[in-house]
């Protein structure tokens, strides 16, 4: 069972919610249960109510169905033993908020440069077996020879057009082949690429402080011990290159550094964003302070995405012009050619 973000912020909402207001945890899901409309997340929710009669606890419950990843359990678990579960449930349902967000600025970024290659495939399919070869037909009826260099001119626009279209048709098989392989693996489309993607590796970076920065506030939030914080965070972020670093920054930890120094150490922040940790932390005021973090990448996130779409959308533009200009060109000057030997 694969249940999207948003699903997954609706549903700790709507449980943090119905605990704040008092409500036990079997009233409380058989309440959820009866207001979901999705058939899949009913389900989901009618099997948690199952495995908490079986299970010793929420959190068991949660694990039992195999749906949820070890931090959504361990804060879970968090949220029962200091006995802050709808404070937890409500920090949950912001947190896939968050990640729906970016996850749908990431498909953003991706989503229309694809459609604008849509459009060429078409455009160009279209110029290559229909107007080319009309406008061929055209050239030939008018009852002149045409010269050596006007058949040249009229093949290579021919040629030129088919080897455009055979690339984006490859393009557009490759694009739906990775669609598909990424539905197969149950992962989000636009995230799998973006980690697989040099091209986007500044913002890939930004997404991941961002998702670091946020999960450590919530964690903070709910009580949780900054060392044990980090080490919940391992568990939270895709095998990247953070994760090396975090892990390092673990390490150092649980070796009797400060947290300040091992993520200067490490690069795990750096600049301004340092500074702001480092003074946040020594003034008690470190929730806080990853708080703002966590915001200003989430906006950083959303600048970055429109600049790729702003730069994007006029190369892709060009270089359909440039392929329109040269098969013109390849009708137009046999076409002058005729019209000077007249």
């Amino acid at each position: 069972m694969n249940i999207n973000m948003q699903s997954r912020h609706m549903l700790f909402l709507q449980f943090g919610l119905i605990l704040q207001a008092g409500y036990g945890l079997e009233q409380g899901l058989h309440l959820i249960a009866e207001q979901l409309d999705e058939q899949e997340l009913k389900t989901l929710v009618c099997r948690l109510n199952e495995e908490r009669e079986k299970q010793p606890t929420l959190a068991d419950a949660f694990a039992a169905c195999e749906v949820f990843d070890d931090f959504t359990i361990h804060m879970i678990s968090i949220g029962e033993i200091s006995g802050n579960l709808d404070e937890v449930m409500l920090s949950l349902a912001d947190y896939y908020q968050r990640m729906d967000e970016m996850s749908n600025q990431l498909r953003q970024a991706l989503s229309y440069p694809m459609i604008l290659l849509l459009m060429m495939l078409c455009v160009v399919g279209v110029v290559a077996w229909k107007v080319l070869p009309l406008f061929q037909d055209v050239l030939r009826s008018l009852g002149s020879d045409l010269s050596t260099q006007a058949v040249m001119f009229m093949q290579f626009g021919r040629i030129f057009s088919m080897a455009v279209f055979g690339l984006l048709l490859l393009l557009t098989a490759g694009l739906i082949v990775f669609l598909l392989y990424a539905k197969r693996q149950k992962e989000d489309a636009a995230t799998l690429f973006l980690f697989h993607n040099p091209f986007f590796k500044k913002l890939r970076h930004i997404s991941l402080l961002a998702q670091l920065t946020y999960a450590l506030a919530m964690l903070l939030r709910s009580g949780i011990d900054l060392r044990e914080a980090m080490q919940y965070a391992c568990s939270l972020l895709p095998n990247c290159e953070i994760i090396d670093k975090l892990q390092a920054c673990v390490q150092g930890m649980n070796e009797g550094e400060s947290f300040c120094d091992v993520i200067r150490k490490e690069q795990l922040y750096e600049g301004l964003a340092l500074n702001l940790i480092e003074i946040g932390f020594t003034s008690g005021k470190g929730e806080a302070v990853m708080q703002q973090l966590s915001d200003e990448y989430q906006q950083e996130v959303s600048h970055k995405t429109e600049h790729y779409l702003n730069v994007i959308e006029p190369i892709i533009v060009l270089l359909l012009a440039v392929i329109i200009g040269v098969v013109l060109l390849s009708i137009m000057l046999p076409l002058v050619s005729i019209l000077s030997s007249l």
